[in-house]
């Protein structure tokens, strides 16, 4: 009988020994994998569409070989143990979405992550990276010189208390009035808290103009309907700052894939530096807005 080479080199009165079979399981060891957290609150930014940049900043995390996930701060009792299972987890950015009504978050010692936000919001102690008010704004203006019409309102309701974006928008106007718009607007600029609508139909009455440039289109339709007004037939309308297109509004809406965009680049380059924490001297990105055709303002061509 033919015996195995282990039973042939093995010495007469010993045990046989044989090699034992290597294991052909797999490592069970995961390789690490950084990760980035997008933190909104959706109370305050589902309006706007919170999650509407989950999908953008996914595939450009991706690039760099982050995993993205999304967390709404309503569903969060326990700061401080969130943040110690985040770094358990692998995560080292953290991107902030719009931050109206969860300020406290803002309170807290993030100097174990690298942080940007992404959106507009009070002071922020972090890199920012967000659309340009002021030049969405001034676009409207001259679409609105650009239809021919002398008589062009503007009406902003700005929230309360004001933030940032209502400041910017109201300056650049004034701007505006005070060199290009001198031999274009005769109409006072109506500036009242979005909560009083009543001070914008009494405007309208007063002032009927030809071109309206105004902040909410949804709000503006509202108001307007009890006086038999239709936007885009009796008066030409523009919104600096859509959320959705939806062809019923003309204006501005962001260009969302380039702020997703720049705010991954900016958190990879700050963990690439080991810049953690509050910066030293934060900065501020603006990115322009894109024209949105709508049927509120059938006369522009959109570009």
């Amino acid at each position: 009988m033919k015996q195995s080479k282990s039973a042939q080199d093995s010495t007469p009165g010993e045990p046989t020994r044989r090699t034992p079979a290597r294991s052909k399981s797999k490592p069970t060891n995961k390789p690490f994998k950084p990760a980035f957290r997008y933190i909104y609150h959706l109370r305050t930014t589902s309006q706007n569409g919170a999650d509407y940049l989950d999908a953008l900043l996914q595939r450009h995390a991706r690039k760099y070989g982050y995993k993205l996930e999304s967390v709404d701060v309503t569903t969060i009792t326990d700061i401080e143990s969130t943040k110690r299972q985040w770094k358990a987890d692998g995560v080292c950015g953290l991107i902030f979405a719009q931050y109206y009504g969860y300020l406290e978050w803002f309170k807290q010692d993030w100097c174990e992550f690298a942080v940007v936000c992404v959106g507009g919001g009070p002071f922020q102690p972090y890199h920012t990276v967000q659309e340009d008010v002021t030049y969405n704004t001034r676009l409207c203006l001259e679409k609105a010189i650009a239809s021919g019409r002398s008589r062009i309102g503007i009406a902003f309701q700005h929230h309360e208390p004001e933030i940032p974006d209502d400041v910017l928008r109201y300056g650049a106007v004034m701007h505006w009035l005070g060199h290009e718009g001198k031999s274009y607007n005769t109409i006072p600029v109506l500036r009242t808290p979005i909560s009083k609508p009543i001070a914008f139909i009494d405007w309208y009455k007063r002032h009927r103009p030809e071109v309206l440039i105004g902040f909410v289109g949804g709000l503006i339709t509202w108001m307007l309907r009890d006086l038999g007004v239709q936007l885009g037939h009796d008066v030409l309308f523009m919104d600096p700052s859509i959320r959705i297109k939806n062809g019923q509004y003309a204006g501005i809406v962001e260009d969302k894939d380039t702020l997703a965009q720049i705010a991954v680049d900016k958190l990879h380059s700050l963990i690439l530096a080991g810049e953690l924490g509050v910066p030293a001297r934060p900065t501020k990105l603006t990115v322009p807005g894109i024209w949105c055709h709508g049927a509120s303002y059938p006369e522009v061509i959109s570009q």
